[in-house]
């Protein structure tokens, strides 16, 4: 018996990973044709992306309360989405942050992505959890510019999906470059 621990932290090991287990199942070939394709769809994201005149400061949050700030893949996507993670490091994990640390950087776009949850489950913890004072002095609360999206389908998870996450980023951070092509049930924006 072989055991394969795979653990990416960022979206090239994602796709490295995808192409590893296809060599381990005697299904490289077509692991190799997943990973081109997948590599083509992001950058092809990316390129479309990089025509944005501004990136405007995003937040993309894995857990509620306490706030836990997007990690791994999570701000490499952003950035690739045309948006600026000023709180999230690439390659490292989610970590716990404070309200007024999240104030002090202002986003100007809130994604919540609680880490495990769909869609539904994040519209009713976002209604569960006791977010700060702060929450409503927030540019992104204000301006309604805040969205729940499937976090366990699309961002959560290193797999396939991650890249129909970047498109969701991408519709939500640049809807002026993206319409919307992801089914309801991916991401919602909230009143």
């Amino acid at each position: 018996t072989k055991i394969l621990s795979l653990e990416p932290t960022n979206l090239n090991e994602i796709l490295q990973s995808i192409h590893h287990v296809g060599q381990m199942t005697g299904a490289g070939t077509k692991a190799g044709q997943v990973v081109k394709d997948l590599q083509q769809r992001l950058t092809a994201i990316a390129d479309a992306a990089a025509a944005a005149h501004s990136r405007p400061r995003v937040l993309g949050l894995e857990w509620l309360d306490p706030p836990f700030v997007g990690g791994h893949w999570v701000p490499e996507m952003i950035k690739m989405a045309a948006g600026a993670d000023g709180l999230g490091t690439a390659g490292v994990p989610s970590f716990e942050t404070s309200w007024s640390r999240i104030t002090e950087y202002d986003p100007q776009i809130v994604i919540l992505m609680p880490c495990g949850f769909d869609l539904e489950q994040t519209l009713r913890e976002k209604d569960r959890a006791d977010l700060s004072e702060h929450w409503n002095s927030l540019q992104a609360v204000r301006s309604g510019q805040v969205y729940a999206v499937d976090g366990s389908a699309y961002f959560n998870r290193p797999g396939p999906r991650i890249v129909d996450g970047l498109q969701i980023l991408a519709e939500i951070i640049q809807p002026q470059l993206f319409a919307r092509k992801s089914p309801p049930s991916a991401w919602q924006l909230l009143d």
